[in-house]
Parts: C-alpha cells; sequence; structure tokens
C-alpha cells in the first residue's frame, strides 16, 4: 500500500481541492454534442477542453487509452496490457492528458472530460481509499501539483461526446 510521502501525497493540511462535476445536464431532445457545447459556452468559457477515453475490445485481447486535445490538434493513443481492464484504462488515459497538461498546456483552465464517473470518482477520491490503484494515486499527485499553477475541472460527460474512438 502506498502511503502519505510515498511517492509525494500531500498531507491533508497541503491538499488543494479538486474540482469534479458529475452531473451532465441536457434536455433529452438536445444532441448531447450540442449540449456539451452549451455547457462549455456557458460554465467554462476560457477553460481549454481535453478528452479522454479507454476502452476494451475483442473479448479481453485489446485494451487502450487516448487523450484529444482538439483546440491544440493533439490526440494520443496507448496500447494496455490486455489484461488491463477498462477502469484502469480510464484511469491510464486521464494520467496521460496530466502529464499532457503538465507539459504542454499554457492555459491556465483547464477542463478534463470523461465518461467514466468510476475514474473520475477514484482520482478526485484518492485520499480517502484504504488502498487506491498506483495509477488513480499518481493522478491524484499529478492533479495536486497542477492544483499550484491552474484551474483543474473533471466532467463527466456522455460516451462519446467530442467523437474521440479508440480504433
Amino acid at each position: 500500500m502506498l502511503r502519505v510521502g510515498e511517492i509525494g501525497v500531500p498531507p491533508p493540511w497541503e491538499e488543494n481541492r479538486i474540482s469534479s462535476r458529475l452531473e451532465f445536464n441536457m434536455d433529452q431532445d438536445t444532441p448531447a454534442d450540442l449540449a456539451f457545447c452549451m455547457m462549455m459556452e456557458k460554465e467554462y468559457k476560457g477553460y481549454l477542453p481535453l478528452f479522454t477515453d479507454g476502452s476494451k475490445v475483442d473479448e479481453m485481447k485489446h485494451v487502450g487509452a487516448a487523450f484529444w486535445c482538439p483546440f491544440k490538434n493533439v490526440s494520443k493513443k496507448f496500447k494496455l496490457p490486455p489484461e488491463s481492464s477498462v477502469f484502469l484504462a480510464e484511469v491510464y488515459a486521464i494520467k496521460k492528458v496530466l502529464e499532457f497538461i503538465e507539459e504542454s498546456v499554457e492555459e491556465d483552465k483547464v477542463i478534463i472530460c470523461s465518461d467514466s464517473k468510476s475514474a473520475i470518482q477514484a482520482v478526485v477520491n484518492a485520499n480517502t481509499r484504504a488502498k487506491p490503484n498506483r495509477d488513480v494515486l499518481i493522478c491524484y499527485i499529478k492533479l495536486q501539483d497542477i492544483l499550484k499553477k491552474k484551474k483543474v475541472v473533471i466532467q463527466w460527460i456522455p460516451a462519446h461526446i467530442g467523437s474521440l474512438e479508440m480504433k
């Protein structure tokens, strides 16, 4: 089990609050992509959107993760071991987008969009879990470091908004 101090987990009094939203309000008649654009305009104007996804296909033979930053024309795909779960693929995608933010994003406000509520909850609450997965804990630590310099929101969105495909 990883403990405070082992890989840079900040003590509770030094933690930044991670902003996440697990709801996505949209009218039943509004297409999801349009609802997303309306949400961005109304609530996240000036934020750089980044999309993440993880998937597993072909009955455990192919597992992958990806992220996409449309305004920087960047998309990255990653192959994971076949025994990896969809949850781990989703967390890995978040980890890789956080690395991208650390290394390449100058904007001071970003919104990470994921279709995995469980991955978002795991990352946001990693400091309260008895035995968090190592990648979950690394995401939490990276987020804590990024939050010292940038405003970050992790937003749940319905699957396939933004058309990030894992092909």
